[in-house]
């Protein structure tokens, strides 16, 4: 891994379609760092006044986007005009609306289940084959797309164990801890090619 391997951030309109997104002074740069054999990837911003933030409006010219002025939005887009509701930590985390929530019910391989984490929140999960949870629903792939990604799920399932070592160990700092109570166990016959997907996340 070095610089000169690092991709330019793109927008991905569709699956197939994938358009650079034009640099300039108050647009991120993927950037990889080297420290006593240690790499990193990080994100950075030429200009240190627009430090995170991002342009808010784009324009697909010469199979780039770039960023324009909300002035320079056609008003037959309004775009402008819409707003989006803030996240409010009081109201429960529910998954997006789905065509058909009988037919997402049926392909629970085992669940529901809830679980209490360290904040008093109550998650409810169940789990799922890979290729089967919800969020991978609007992919509308034919079977044999379907068919690949399990597969390779299947055998990172199979092959990374949970001993196996996958990056070399920090040099300075502190790993995050997790949550216990994130950490599940799968059900029996479960432990290949399934995943557990949460349902709902309420304070009691």
């Amino acid at each position: 891994m070095d610089s000169r391997n690092k991709k330019p951030p793109f927008f991905a309109q569709t699956r197939r379609e994938e358009y650079p997104l034009v640099r300039s002074d108050n647009i991120l740069e993927p950037v990889v760092t080297e420290q006593d054999g240690s790499y990193a990837f990080a994100l950075k911003w030429p200009s240190s006044e627009a430090k995170g933030i991002l342009p808010e409006y784009y324009k697909l010219q010469d199979q780039q986007m770039r960023p324009i002025e909300v002035k320079d939005v056609p008003p037959e887009t309004k775009l402008v005009g819409q707003r989006f509701v803030e996240y409010d930590v009081k109201n429960p985390y529910q998954p997006s609306p789905v065509d058909s929530q009988l037919e997402l019910d049926q392909q629970i391989a085992a669940g529901p289940f809830e679980v209490e984490l360290v904040d008093g929140s109550i998650v409810t999960y169940s789990w799922y084959r890979f290729i089967d949870q919800p969020v991978l629903k609007h992919l509308n792939w034919d079977q044999k797309e379907r068919n690949r990604l399990q597969s390779v799920v299947e055998k990172i399932h199979s092959e990374w164990k949970v001993g196996r070592e996958f990056m070399s160990a920090i040099k300075e700092g502190k790993l995050v801890e997790l949550d216990p109570a994130l950490v599940l166990t799968p059900p029996v016959g479960l432990e290949i090619g399934f995943v557990p997907v949460a349902n709902q996340q309420s304070n009691r």
